[in-house]
């Protein structure tokens, strides 16, 4: 007679397991790959802020300082310069106004009778 096989057919589990743990190293090493990347962002930009913060604070500085010498002139001195006390902190952090001072002109227009004529 024949013989029945009744064993149950088993599937390569040793593969599965394997092809499971290679999909799972691919996932966690994306994952590990895409924090880092968004950690190094977040790095740079702390560091280009630091950066500002650091400039703008030297640059505040510098301006308190001219403001403290500047404030230390006579206000003669300060006259000369075009400044008056009041006006220092302005002059520091804005810059003097520009003047407006009238030029005479050494040579006036001429009007030619022939352009107005045609």
């Amino acid at each position: 007679m024949l013989k029945r096989d009744n064993r149950i057919l088993q599937f390569p589990y040793i593969e599965i397991e394997q092809q499971i743990r290679i999909e799972r190293s691919l996932a966690i090493s994306a994952f590990v790959r895409d924090a880092l990347c968004a950690i190094a962002r977040w790095l740079r930009i702390f560091a280009l802020r630091g950066v500002r913060l650091v400039r703008g604070l030297a640059a505040e500085r510098k301006r308190r300082k001219a403001v403290f010498e500047l404030q230390g002139f006579d206000d003669r001195s300060l006259a000369d310069m075009g400044v008056t006390r009041g006006e220092i902190e302005f002059a520091v952090r804005n810059g003097r106004p520009r003047q407006v001072t009238q030029t005479v002109e050494m040579w006036p227009k001429r009007h030619s009778s022939a352009k107005a004529a045609a």
